[in-house]
């Protein structure tokens, strides 16, 4: 409580971050000393159920699920072993169509079921659980067809019912095709039919990787990173990236996305072995030799502590506490920043487990 009392009077933050703070403190130490919590609890799904957190079971839980992690509460005496997050609605038939809750894909298949998916709930998906389903398109101009859906809720949603049994099969003009769009250097998958003509790309059912005999599909250029002033240029040809003394970032990559490799800082950079190398380039001492970096234009004569340090460890003061916690807070959501202690590429509540879980002095 002492600990609390300081944070909230020694850093002015307003309201809500502070309280996102608390609340994080709370929730993590929890779960890690959860033997000390007495009561009861109910899972917290997030993350599209990928992961899960146990919260004390009161007023605030559905709150602090759907606000904090942007997760769905499951309920109270509901536990993460239970795989709860995994499971779902399944649909079987047993002489007419029954809807089942909290089941699992594996068993819905089993039982000759369709499963809609984690975390789906017989109240709402359960609708389309009916005797009488086929397939609804809901806007040919945008080629949404759905299957398994009955004729009622296809038309409260002004949809065309195709008929009993039916497959969007059975509505081609309304069935939205996938594959990949070929732009004379590049291939790209994941292309929509229209959308791949509109952009001036060749349409193709097969995949990329499947494609690498047709000229107009196989990639040719891409970022190159000159070695020797750091600089970077797009469209080049590899083999003239090699000849020019650079680094080839990939076909299809370009400047503005991998080109912060092609940067500047240079300086010391200390391992967790205590060494310290000089003339280090910033992305090599952080993503390959695993250390930290002291700056651009420093060298090991400028570095007093190399000692023990930790990832978690956000401001390098060799402990992770709560320091480190405030510095998540104030960047949450960031991208590319210090604050993303697993280097997801965002700032968000898997930080902040992390730091909690490595509280203390780094070893």
């Amino acid at each position: 409580m002492v600990l609390l009392e300081r944070m909230s009077t020694t850093y002015k933050f307003d309201r809500l971050k502070l309280w996102s703070c608390l609340v994080c403190i709370a929730i993590c130490t929890r779960a890690i000393f959860a033997e000390q919590v007495q009561g009861e609890y109910g899972a917290c799904c997030y993350e599209q159920g990928s992961q899960c957190i146990e919260l004390p079971n009161d007023d605030n839980a559905l709150t602090l699920c759907q606000v904090i992690f942007n997760g769905t509460w499951v309920g109270g005496n509901t536990g993460c072993a239970d795989g709860i997050c995994s499971t779902g609605a399944c649909c079987i038939y047993e002489g007419t169509y029954e809807c089942n809750d909290y089941m699992s894909e594996q068993d819905c298949y089993k039982m000759g079921g369709q499963f809609f998916g984690p975390l789906s709930a017989c109240s709402s998906e359960g609708e389309s659980c009916n005797s009488a389903v086929g397939a609804c398109c809901l806007n040919w101009q945008t080629k949404e067809c759905y299957e398994n859906y009955p004729e009622e809720w296809c038309y409260s949603k002004g949809g065309k019912y195709i008929g009993d049994d039916t497959t969007c099969n059975d509505a081609l003009w309304c069935t939205t095709y996938y594959g990949s769009c070929c732009f004379g250097e590049w291939c790209e998958d994941n292309w929509e039919h229209d959308e791949c003509d509109n952009s001036g790309g060749v349409f193709w059912i097969d995949s990329c990787a499947e494609l690498q005999d047709v000229d107009i599909c196989t990639p040719t250029v891409g970022a190159c990173c000159i070695e020797w002033d750091y600089s970077c240029q797009d469209n080049i040809n590899q083999d003239d990236c090699y000849w020019m003394g650079g680094d080839f970032l990939g076909f299809q990559s370009t400047c503005e996305i991998e080109g912060d490799y092609c940067q500047t800082s240079i300086g010391a950079c200390c391992l967790f072995n205590e060494l310290c190398y000089d003339s280090t380039l910033e992305q090599d001492c952080e993503l390959l030799m695993e250390g930290y970096f002291y700056g651009d234009g420093t060298t090991c004569n400028d570095v007093t502590d190399c000692g023990p340090f930790c990832t978690s460890d956000i401001n390098a003061d060799g402990q992770t506490d709560v320091q480190d916690l405030l510095i998540i807070i104030g960047d949450w959501g960031a991208f590319k920043s210090p604050a993303d202690v697993n280097q997801d590429g965002n700032v968000d509540v898997s930080d902040v487990l992390l730091v909690i879980s490595n509280w203390g002095p780094c070893e």
